[in-house]
């Protein structure tokens, strides 16, 4: 199996120079390491009690998004909408943007394969998306659901919080 096929099947001898040898050190876990960590912990029982009490609120947050996705998938599934493609393109222009900013890419850079995988793999989500987006505004208009601006900015502001970034910046990412 060897690509040279010349060498296919038969034995041979490598020599292999070695460079260097490294051995991972792992620290010691007690206070003094958990105050290197950072955001003042002032021993390990400090540390690991902040990190159960994340797990926790990781775990809970997970619960919540799935029960999320699972409602609007049911919603998608009871109410069978064509979505206008025009809104379709712009959200999976979005979605190529996000997606290709995340690994510093840009739409310029790929290949045509490269572009027509991605429109590909990305235009289910994008329709998955506005169909989401539609039945949500209608359901809210129909229930007289409304969220004032305060609320949308508290939001924000958790969400910010949580991601350790700007309100200004998750007001980017969330449009």
């Amino acid at each position: 199996d060897y690509h040279a096929k010349e060498m296919a099947g038969k034995k041979v001898v490598f020599k292999v120079k070695i460079g260097e040898i490294k051995k991972k050190i792992t620290p010691e876990l007690n206070d003094e390491f958990a105050q290197e960590v950072g955001e003042n912990y002032t021993s390990l029982d400090d540390l690991s009690q902040k990190i159960r009490i994340e797990l926790a609120e990781h775990k809970v947050e997970d619960r919540k998004v799935r029960q999320r996705d699972a409602a609007v998938s049911f919603l998608i599934e009871k109410n069978s909408i064509t979505p206008p493609q025009s809104l379709v393109a712009r959200e999976l222009e979005r979605l190529l943007v996000k997606a290709l900013s995340m690994y510093g890419q840009s739409a310029d850079k790929l290949t045509n394969d490269e572009k027509k995988h991605l429109v590909m793999e990305y235009t289910p989500v994008a329709e998955r998306h506005v169909k989401a987006a539609l039945l949500l505004e209608a359901l809210a208009k129909t229930e007289h659901i409304e969220v004032s601006e305060a609320e949308v900015d508290a939001e924000v502001e958790k969400i910010a919080q949580k991601a350790k970034d700007t309100p200004e910046k998750v007001k980017q990412y969330l449009v």
